[in-house]
């Protein structure tokens, strides 16, 4: 008889594949509904149920920023600018598996238009001259938002204004007095979003007499 004798070896190598549907639980902090200057600040959290990073994106008025990985229950703020109007944004984050969440959808508007300042009676007339040492400065201000200041400058030096009235529509006033001689003067305004405008006048006081031969 003939004894026979086998020999078997194996080689195998085993991997796990895990299976992910869940897709990230992406929520949206801000900005809010409200009114900024040209500048808002993106605030998200995103809980991935695997404890990975993911890739997001904001989602501005449909157009979509890459914001790149993002850590698990980690808050993410950034810094944009919109142009002025309406906005909508939402923040979009996808992982590996492909499984993607969308936050809900901010509505916003951004405001840069400064106030309008106008001259209104009995203010002198640019480039004026005045028999008098004296000169009324009377403007309305108006905006989409509340007025927050109004500010003289006389010669360039700062000086308070009177200013009458709230909220988007303010007139502000004072009488300056001078000795004979030119003056410039800037009246500023700006909004409660830091907008700023200005307008500028000229006025000479003459109080001389003409002399007669």
């Amino acid at each position: 008889a003939t004894n026979v004798s086998y020999s078997l070896s194996s080689n195998f190598s085993l991997s796990q594949q895990i299976l992910d549907g869940v897709p990230p639980n992406t929520t949206i902090a801000g900005p809010l509904n409200a009114t900024y200057p040209q500048n808002f600040t993106l605030a998200f959290t995103v809980i991935e149920n695997l404890n990975i990073a993911v890739a997001c994106s904001m989602i501005l008025d449909n157009s979509a920023t890459p914001l790149g990985s993002v850590f698990n229950n980690s808050p993410v703020v950034r810094n944009f600018s919109a142009a002025h109007g309406r906005h909508n944004v939402s923040v979009s984050c996808s992982d590996s598996s492909d499984n993607t969440g969308n936050s809900a959808v901010m509505n916003f508007t951004t405001d840069i238009i400064a106030p309008s300042i106008t001259f209104v009676s009995p203010s002198d007339a640019n480039n004026s001259f005045a028999s008098r040492n004296y000169t009324f400065i009377n403007v309305t201000i108006n905006d989409t938002n509340s007025i927050d200041s109004c500010v003289l400058e006389w010669s360039g030096t700062n000086q308070s204004i009177n200013k009458i009235g709230s909220g988007n529509s303010v007139t502000c006033y004072v009488n300056k007095t001078g000795v004979e001689g030119n003056y410039n003067y800037t009246v500023y305004s700006n909004d409660s979003l830091g907008n700023l405008n200005s307008t500028q006048r000229i006025i000479t006081f003459d109080t001389t007499k003409p002399s007669s031969n």
